[in-house]
Parts: structure tokens; sequence; C-alpha cells
């Protein structure tokens, strides 16, 4: 997960989703109340954090047909006038959901969200995160922290169950059926 560090950049200011959409590929940014934020490069052990999830959270729901994995700062809008779009480490889109993926951001909450802890992260800017996902009707959302090598999994902006590198985490909702040792995630 990156979230907006002391130091960062913001520029036009009044842009919306579709206008930041427009844009194009761009370096890593999120539009908050209408303003790009740029946000730094991830490291490389979010990187494999990253890429091991999306991986193992991928063919799980690929095997179940619930829908798809998106990954790669994943664009979601989480509020309008002003408008802010989250970006999101990888996402579960159910089939019920949607009969097929947008083309712009994702406009409403995924079935899961999950995000990848960045050395910069700051605890208020993570609760925000917190608080937009589960807004919008986001069902649980994976906080993946690769330093402490654990994972904690959100069904409420402040409910959550940690899960430690010796842990085996068995999946809920979305996920039921899922089992997965949380040491998979990261390098040995």
């Amino acid at each position: 997960m990156q979230t907006v560090p002391q130091a960062t950049s913001t520029i036009n200011h009044g842009l919306t989703a579709e206008a930041l959409f427009a844009l194009g590929d761009r370096p890593c940014c999120e539009l908050i109340d209408g303003s790009i934020v740029h946000l730094p490069p991830t490291g490389a052990l979010h990187g494999k954090a990253e890429l091991q999830l999306g991986r193992l959270i991928a063919d799980f729901a690929e095997n179940q047909h619930l829908g798809w994995v998106l990954v790669g700062e994943v664009g979601i809008i989480t509020r309008r006038n002003p408008d802010r779009v989250r970006g999101a480490d990888a996402v579960l889109v159910a089939r019920s959901q949607s009969a097929t993926l947008p083309e712009g951001f994702l406009d409403f909450g995924p079935a899961a969200v999950f995000e990848i802890a960045s050395a910069n992260d700051r605890w208020r800017d993570v609760q925000d995160k917190l608080d937009e996902y589960f807004a919008i009707g986001v069902g649980q959302v994976w906080m993946v922290d690769p330093k402490r090598r654990q994972v904690t999994i959100y069904t409420g902006p402040t409910t959550g169950e940690r899960f430690d590198a010796a842990d085996r985490i068995a999946g809920s909702g979305i996920l039921e059926g899922l089992t997965l040792d949380v040491a998979r995630l990261f390098p040995a």
C-alpha cells in the first residue's frame, strides 16, 4: 500500500477521476480531493509480496470462477465532488459485481482489496484508506506488511485479525475455501 508521504507534491486542483484517467499512464499517483498526489516507487520486498499475493489469489479466484484479480495500483474511485481515486496493489472483482471489467477506474467497491505496506506509510493515511474502502462497500481488506512478515485482514475499518509468518490463513467471505501459509508471501 502506498500512502501520501509527508514530502509529496500535488498538482492539478479540481481534477475529476475521468480527467485523471484521460491523462493516461503516469508515474504512481492518487487523486486526493481533486489533486494529483505523486507517490514514490515501491521497494523490492513490496514488489515480491505483491507478486506472490496476486499470483496466489488469482489462482484461487480462477479455480473457483470468482472473478478477476487485478494488480498494479488499480484505480478505485472512493469519493466524488471532490474526487478521490485510490491506487490498490491488488483487488478481487467478483463476477457478481460486474459482468465485464470497466475500461477506466473501478467506480464500485471490489469484493476484496489487497495492500502491501511501504516503508513510508503513516497509520493515519492507512486508516483513511480503510475508511474509504469500507465506505464504498469493499468486503475485506488485506494489509500485508513484508517488514514484519504479517498480514492483517480487515472486515471493517477498525476490525481486523493479524496473522504472523508461522500462521495459516483460512479465507472467509468471497475467499471462503482459500488456505494460505503467510510465509509464502515473503522471501526466505
